[in-house]
């Protein structure tokens, strides 16, 4: 029974290789690449009856998930801020409250 193989890697894989004739320079965050292999990857064997088998390593190696690597949509990037932002005001809100308590006490 023939199965047909899909390996999917992730994306911070591989080595950058600059495709730029040097007018424009690299972003300051740098490359998503890490010049380097990543462990994380899925294989998927799919076999002609449709049912697949799965090797899955989600190990991530040479990297920290940063967010700024991260592929996401303009809404994505919006609501994070607004999360991030709102837990800001919660942190000073906590604050103001913790430093209310020590002059009362």
């Amino acid at each position: 029974m023939k199965k047909t193989p899909h390996h999917f890697v992730c994306y911070r894989s591989g080595f950058y290789v600059s495709k730029d004739k040097g007018l424009r320079h690299l972003k300051t965050q740098g490359s998503n690449k890490i010049d380097g292999n990543c462990s994380a990857e899925i294989k998927v064997f799919v076999s002609e009856t449709g049912a697949c088998n799965i090797k899955f390593c989600k190990t991530h190696l040479g990297h920290r998930n940063d967010i700024g690597h991260l592929s996401l949509t303009e809404f994505e990037r919006r609501h994070i801020a607004k999360k991030l932002h709102q837990k800001y005001h919660l942190m000073k809100y906590l604050t103001k409250l913790e430093i209310l308590s020590l002059i009362q006490n």
